[in-house]
């Protein structure tokens, strides 16, 4: 909230613009063993907005060969095996979307040029089309390209399937012969590196921390560590506002119980 400027203008006609930015609170999940003291490690957690009106799903690996993350990019692993498709795709949903939005792929290659390419479409559909498919083609390279932009539009009311594929037909290698996909922005916010469905993971301590501007999330743990089943009901709702200084939530998990049976037989029988 700055303070307004003080004194006397005159002369030509001045335009004052104010920027605001949303408010922005830490927040700090812990996991416990049932007896709500026993750190967890190793409880994976997915947070979202309720506040989206563009839901965009995690990626999903389709096939042998798909998108690998490795420090907020997503990087084929063809594994320089000729005749492969590394191929991954994200659901975009745009149908209570009030307005139309610029989908933007940051994509870099290094490949044999020619043979083998990487390409990203945007297929509006109910249901995720076939990967090779070239309908809403928008990123088509090869050999050896740096890190650019490319962009298509997304129509509200719609459902689209972004595919990512990296095609590898030639049988030699040029330079690591890997397609690089180092962000996906829809309307400027980055869709592979921000809360929006991204995992988390606790730590030795047993805790997530991280940091959510104003607005209402699901906080929904995804994978119990091993030897915990999830919770009975694994979504936790949280609102943060103006007035939250921080926002602590507390999880427990049970131990996984099983029926053990045991024979009793008289030795060599």
């Amino acid at each position: 909230m700055p303070s307004n400027a003080n004194g006397t203008y005159s002369g030509d006609e001045v335009i004052v613009t104010y920027y605001y930015k949303k408010v922005s609170r830490d927040v700090n999940l812990v996991k416990y063993q049932a007896d709500g003291a026993t750190p967890l490690e190793g409880a994976k957690f997915t947070i979202k907005s309720k506040d989206d009106v563009i839901k965009a799903e995690e990626i999903q690996n389709n096939g042998t060969y798909y998108f690998e993350k490795n420090n907020g990019k997503y990087i084929s692993n063809n594994k320089n095996k000729s005749d492969t498709t590394a191929n991954s795709y994200m659901k975009i949903d745009m149908t209570k979307a009030s307005e139309d939005a610029t989908i933007t792929v940051n994509a870099e290659i290094s490949s044999e040029s020619n043979y083998d390419y990487g390409y990203a479409t945007i297929t509006q559909a109910e249901t995720a089309p076939a990967y090779n498919t070239s309908t809403g083609r928008f990123v088509y390279i090869s050999g050896l390209q740096s890190a650019k932009d490319y962009s298509t539009t997304l129509k509200k009311g719609s459902i689209y399937y972004l595919h990512l594929g990296y095609r590898k037909d030639g049988s030699g290698n040029t330079g690591t012969d890997t397609f690089t996909v180092n962000s996906i922005k829809i309307n400027g916010v980055d869709y592979l590196n921000c809360t929006k469905g991204v995992q988390h993971t606790t730590d030795a301590n047993g805790k997530i921390q991280t940091n959510l501007e104003a607005g209402t999330y699901e906080v929904t743990e995804i994978e119990a560590p091993e030897g915990y089943k999830l919770p009975d009901n694994p979504t936790t709702e949280i609102t943060i506002s103006k007035a939250t200084t921080s926002e602590d939530i507390t999880i427990t998990n049970e131990k996984k119980t099983g029926t053990v049976t045991v024979h009793h037989y008289i030795e060599g029988t």
